[in-house]
């Protein structure tokens, strides 16, 4: 059986290298690398029509982070974001690759807040990271509209995936840091506890992203979640059973709200009320409106998650 050709960029990256990684196990299946270094299959300011070669489906899931070091880098942002995304695009429209993932962020929306987001709500982006990646959006949207306007019987699929916080068990984001947080028997505050968060585990967006290839009539745009939705307060009662000891709460004075912002603000420049906002701010996908991917058991996953971070700590 002819192997199917995937062009994949950011392969460097925690998805990107868990998708390529993942593929590699297939043999169906024969994978090129666009990266900054040399050393990848193509590199990407020579990215040019060649690389596209016996390329059946494109995933573009390089590009910035939300980091706290680049969270202003306007430039470095948009270089990444937009600039790799229109060349990469373009070059697409003009190969024989039938399909287009480009992996956006569902921070598009905007920061949260108390009501959940709709397909149908505008984007309002905050950061620069994330303006960057709505911009990115429009850009090949615009590409595409004018492909299509001069191709219009063309079997080319563009879809844009807009998944919702991710999290695994490799130690990274969020659910880590809150994780080690009570692990050492720290406090967590009172008004996290109703905090709401649409999340995907990493092994559903991977799933989905496998078997997006060779399907027909894809929606334009997807939000990737699981379900069913948790607030703060179910997860920490989760990581209760897992830690076998129960999690201290506890409710902050609001004068101590004032001087802890204050010496935060003048010695560390923000960063832990920046850190802090991550858990303290609604930020919901609304499952009545929108296309999503249901894969799995969010508790289920959570409890599985949480039993692997017990299990890499006991090593």
């Amino acid at each position: 059986m002819e192997k199917r050709g995937i062009l994949l960029s950011g392969s460097s990256g925690w998805v990107g290298a868990s998708f390529y990684n993942r593929l590699m196990r297939r043999t169906d299946v024969k994978v090129k690398c666009v990266g900054r270094t040399v050393t990848s299959d193509v590199f990407w300011k020579d990215l040019s029509l060649d690389a596209f070669k016996d390329v059946d489906y494109v995933y573009h899931l390089a590009g910035t982070t939300d980091l706290w070091s680049i969270r202003k880098n306007e430039r470095f942002h948009n270089e990444t974001n937009i600039g790799l995304s229109e060349k990469i695009f373009s070059l697409f429209l003009y190969s024989d690759a039938v399909m287009f993932v480009y992996m956006s962020t569902v921070k598009v929306m905007g920061e949260g807040g108390g009501k959940a987001y709709t397909m149908d709500d505008l984007p309002r982006p905050e950061t620069v990271y994330a303006k960057s990646k709505l911009l990115a959006e429009e850009s090949l949207n615009l590409l595409w509209h004018n492909f299509k306007l001069d191709n219009p019987s063309s079997k080319k699929q563009f879809v844009i995936l807009r998944p919702a916080m991710i999290f695994d068990t490799n130690k990274r984001g969020n659910l880590w840091l809150l994780w080690s947080w009570t692990k050492f028997g720290l406090p967590v505050f009172y008004h996290w506890l109703p905090v709401k968060r649409s999340m995907v585990n990493l092994s559903s967006l991977l799933d989905f992203m496998e078997q997006m290839a060779g399907c027909v009539n894809l929606k334009s745009c997807y939000f990737v979640l699981d379900g069913p939705l948790l607030s703060l307060g179910d997860i920490l009662c989760i990581m209760e059973k897992e830690h076998g000891k129960r999690i201290k709460v506890i409710s902050m004075n609001k004068y101590f709200v004032r001087l802890f912002s204050f010496f935060d603000r003048f010695l560390l420049m923000g960063r832990i009320n920046w850190l802090f906002k991550r858990l303290e701010t609604d930020f919901i996908v609304n499952f009545d409106s929108v296309e999503f991917i249901e894969a799995h058991s969010l508790h289920d996953i959570l409890k599985e998650l949480f039993c692997g971070f017990n299990v890499k700590d006991s090593k």
